[in-house]
C-alpha cells in the first residue's frame, strides 16, 4: 500500500495512458469523478478499438477473503462505512471503496465467461507505484510484478490525488467472508489520499492459452500490500456462457 496523506486535496479527473507490458491496452476511460464510478472503457486489441459501457461490465461477488494482519477497508472517509455488508466493496463500481493489504480474495463472476481470447479482467488499484500481485484462474497463476502493468491512471497521484478514508478493526485477522462481514470497522484516517489506477489483464494470459474453458471465479493474492477497489470482467458479445448456450440451442432447433 502506497498512500499519500493530506488534510485537503483537489480531486482530479485527468486521464492519460501509462505503458503496459502485460494485459489489455486501455485506450480511453470515461470516469465520473463526482460519483467515483467508471462509465465506460475503450480497449485497443491489436488495433481494433472496442468500447464497453458500465452496463456491460460483468460484476463480481466476494466469496473468499483472507487477511492475517490488521484488516483494512477503504471508503469515502465518513464516520461510518457507506457500504454494507463489508464484503460488497468491490461489487459497486466505486473506486473509493475496497480492501487494502489483504492476503488473498476470491470473487465469483455474476456471469460465467469463456476463455476464448476476448475476456478481460479489470482491477482498480490504489496508490503509487503499483504493488506486486498474483491472479489465479482455473488453477493457473500469473505473477504481475510492480511496474509490469502500470495501467491507466483514472486519478493522478500528488499533487492532485483523490481522497478516501482508511478503516480498521480490532479483529486481528479474518479468514473468510463471514469473518469479514462480522468484523466492526471504524475510521482511523478520514483524510488519506492517493491516485487510482485501472489495470486490464487478458484472461488467456493468466491461463496461458486460449483453451475455451469456462471461468466462474478469480483469485487475487499479494504479499506486497496490494489494494483493490473494483474487480469486474468485460467480454465482447456473445462470448458469455449463457449466450453461447442459447446460440447452440437455436442451431439445434433449426436442424432438420
Amino acid at each position: 500500500m502506497n498512500f499519500q496523506f493530506a488534510s485537503s486535496v483537489v480531486v482530479s479527473a485527468s486521464l492519460f495512458v501509462s505503458g503496459q507490458a502485460l494485459g489489455a491496452t486501455i485506450s480511453t476511460v470515461s470516469f465520473n469523478a463526482v460519483a467515483g464510478s467508471i462509465d465506460s472503457i475503450t480497449v485497443d486489441e491489436t488495433g481494433d478499438l472496442t468500447t464497453y459501457d458500465s452496463s456491460e461490465f460483468i460484476g463480481t461477488a466476494l466469496t473468499a477473503y483472507a487477511d492475517s494482519s490488521s484488516p483494512l477497508l477503504l471508503d469515502i472517509g465518513g464516520s461510518t462505512l457507506s457500504f454494507s455488508p463489508n464484503s460488497s466493496a468491490v461489487s459497486d463500481n466505486q473506486v473509493d471503496t475496497g480492501y487494502a493489504n489483504f492476503d488473498s480474495m476470491t470473487v465469483t463472476l455474476d456471469q460465467a465467461v469463456v476463455n476464448d481470447g476476448n475476456a478481460i479482467l479489470f482491477l482498480v488499484d490504489v496508490g503509487f507505484p503499483p504493488d506486486d500481485f498474483t491472479v489465479t484462474i482455473n488453477g493457473e497463476s500469473l505473477f504481475i510484478p510492480s511496474g509490469s502493468n502500470n495501467g491507466f491512471e483514472l486519478v493522478t497521484g500528488p499533487p492532485n490525488p483523490r481522497p478516501f478514508g482508511i478503516y480498521n478493526t480490532t479483529t486481528p485477522s479474518v479468514a473468510s467472508v463471514a469473518d469479514l462481514d462480522t468484523a466492526v470497522f471504524t475510521v482511523v484516517n478520514p483524510a488519506a489520499s492517493s491516485g487510482r489506477r485501472l489495470i486490464g489483464i487478458d484472461i488467456e494470459d493468466v491461463i496461458g492459452s486460449i483453451d475455451g474453458s469456462v471461468v466462474t471465479e478469480i483469485t487475487i493474492s499479494s504479499t506486497d500490500g496490494f489494494d483493490v477497489t473494483e474487480a469486474f470482467v468485460v467480454v465482447p458479445e456473445p462470448a458469455s456462457v449463457t449466450l453461447l448456450l442459447a446460440g447452440a440451442a437455436f442451431v439445434l432447433r433449426r436442424r432438420p
